[in-house]
């Protein structure tokens, strides 16, 4: 016996015109889960609303209180550990659903709760900081990771990931236009970096990395 055709429930799909009322809704401050109360069957629209629903990185950013390339390494770095997916948009931009978006947040907010103001200066007058990090401190004393932050506490939170016992050495406030000419000027003598070419970590002695990386924040200007 030929078996008979398989039955496919029908994909329903939001029309234009629920999508302009909703529009209105949202727009006169209205929300998607009580506009969903008025519909007979809410359920239908799930997928439509949570293309609806994206959240750009630098919206993202916006509620984190940094950067928008901060925010968006941050995305990276976390893509696996926290199953969220980075979206193509219009014009090239990076977005997120409003559930992952709502997930990263989540798990940065209680680190980054616990910086002081002072360690927040970066999202107030435009500094951050240029850090010296010993990773490893008892097996590999002179090697050592440099960079900008926006926050000291959260930057080492995500170091310790892979070095849990390393030591902030020393940090300087300093603006992210500062930083590649600050890279240069520490590491351009007296260390061998590790790694590939991008690397920002460096094998040299301690005293003389933060005696150059002292002279070069000595030239720049205050806030």
């Amino acid at each position: 016996m030929e078996p008979g055709p398989v039955a496919h429930r029908p994909v329903p799909v939001l029309g234009i015109e629920a999508i302009i009322w909703l529009g209105f809704w949202i727009r006169a401050g209205g929300s998607i889960d009580k506009y969903l109360s008025t519909r007979k069957n809410p359920s239908e629209f799930a997928p439509e609303l949570a293309l609806m629903e994206m959240v750009s990185i630098k919206a993202v950013a916006t509620e984190l209180g940094v950067n928008k390339d901060y925010a968006l390494r941050l995305t990276k770095k976390r893509a696996t550990q926290l199953d969220v997916k980075l979206h193509d948009g219009k014009r090239n931009t990076l977005s997120l659903s409003r559930e992952d978006a709502d997930r990263l947040i989540n798990s940065y907010r209680p680190r980054a709760s616990t910086a002081t103001a002072t360690n927040d200066v970066g999202r107030f007058t435009g500094f951050g900081y240029f850090y010296i990090i010993q990773l490893h401190p008892e097996d590999l004393p002179n090697r050592l990771k440099k960079g900008y932050t926006d926050n000291r506490d959260v930057r080492q939170s995500d170091h310790r990931t892979n070095a849990p016992t390393l030591k902030l050495l020393k940090s300087w406030p300093c603006k992210r236009t500062w930083e590649e000419a600050a890279k240069a000027s520490i590491t351009r003598e007296g260390c061998r970096r590790f790694g590939g070419e991008r690397s920002e970590v460096f094998d040299g002695d301690i005293e003389g990395f933060i005696q150059r990386a002292e002279a070069f924040f000595d030239l720049m200007p205050t806030r």
